[in-house]
């Protein structure tokens, strides 16, 4: 992850008491994605019951899309300040074009994989200016996995 900015104290301090360490490592280089868009209308698809919508505020109005809310860091459905969409990514109940950003952050390793050209073909078809799509892959997420795990070790 080459050439990215370190996560601001001000940034860590408002996100680090609800979140779990692995999901700010992988949330953080997005933020960093979407900064020079200056900010618009965003989808956070697949975004579970927290998503991007507690990292982005003004200037972005999110649109947060799954098949369910109730997961890993909700007992009453989404937690963020996005407005929440029942819908699967596969069909996108949106227009072409609908959105200025699209992320997708680790949501294609829970597609078939037989439906994951499809997904991408939806993302892409309401994506306006920029799609970010990531996911736990490769040596750069392994290495990731490992310095998290250090720090962790030294400071329960």
């Amino acid at each position: 992850m080459s050439g990215l900015r370190p996560l601001s104290l001000r940034v860590a301090r408002r996100v680090l008491g609800a979140t779990a360490l692995d999901h700010l490592v992988r949330v953080e280089p997005v933020l960093a994605l979407l900064e020079d868009l200056g900010g618009g209308t965003l989808l956070d698809a697949g975004s579970g019951s927290v998503g991007l919508s507690p990292w982005l505020g003004e200037p972005w109005s999110v649109t947060a899309v799954d098949t369910s809310f109730d997961d890993y860091g909700a007992s009453r459905g989404f937690s963020g300040s996005a407005r929440a969409v029942i819908a699967d990514v596969r069909e996108l109940p949106f227009e072409d074009r609908s959105f200025d950003a699209v992320v997708a952050l680790d949501l294609l390793e829970h597609v078939p994989a037989e439906d994951r050209d499809g997904a991408l073909a939806e993302l892409c078809r309401v994506t306006r200016r920029r799609l970010v799509v990531g996911g736990p892959t490769g040596e750069e997420a392994l290495a990731a996995d490992r310095r998290l795990f250090d720090v962790l070790r030294r400071r329960p």
